[in-house]
């Protein structure tokens, strides 16, 4: 009797330790702010935010692509590296092949209701202030017109603030989902730009 006492006291026990290491295996951690590891409380809805923060996140990586690439076009045109006629056909691909294949994927996307207002601030920042400073760089370089371009300028400052507050609003949700918010704060288009492309640095004008 007492030895079926203990075999089912060590099958018990084998069963409940089994039942933390899985416990322990399956549980998520982040990094909190003062650089402690910490589990991640797994709940329904959190793992709703967080599969609609990686769809986000995709797109937003993607914008983050672009908004290089066009910072380099710019600086080699401001350097005269480019011609004009060259920086059009740049500002075109970009118009063209980028921006409106983006856009489209942007607005299929599924997300929660709270995820809405970023899913709507990619989508604005592309389809307004973007789109409308590729097109009017391009209508101004072609026909040489500079009020098209001093337009297309403010766009392109519209752009990229509207950039910088979605760049906040990432963080901030990823911070939300326990995800690796710090690379979203802590990168730098300047930085970025100069790993792509060593050559684009301004000028300094005499």
């Amino acid at each position: 009797m007492k030895k079926h006492w203990l075999k089912t006291l060590l099958i018990v026990v084998c069963l409940y330790v089994a039942f933390v290491i899985f416990g322990m295996l399956s549980t998520g951690y982040y990094i909190d702010d003062n650089g402690y590891r910490q589990p991640i409380e797994v709940t329904f809805s959190y793992l709703e935010d967080r599969e609609d923060y990686q769809k986000l996140k995709e797109q937003y990586d993607n914008i983050c692509s672009l908004m290089v690439d066009i910072t380099i076009v710019d600086i080699h045109l401001s350097n005269e590296e480019y011609t004009d006629l060259e920086a059009v056909t740049y500002y075109q691909d970009l118009l063209n092949e980028r921006v409106d294949v983006m856009i489209p994927k942007i607005t299929a996307l599924e997300v929660g209701e709270e995820q809405a207002v970023i899913q709507e601030s990619l989508q604005t920042l592309l389809s307004n202030d973007v789109a409308i400073y590729l097109q009017k760089m391009i209508e101004g370089l072609r026909s040489g017109n500079s009020a098209s371009i001093e337009s297309a300028l403010t766009w392109r400052d519209k752009a990229f603030s509207s950039f910088e507050a979605l760049r906040g609003d990432m963080a901030n949700f990823a911070r939300r989902v326990k995800m690796d918010y710090q690379s979203i704060e802590n990168w730098s288009l300047n930085g970025a730009v100069l790993e792509k492309d060593g050559t684009a640095q301004l000028k300094q004008e005499n």
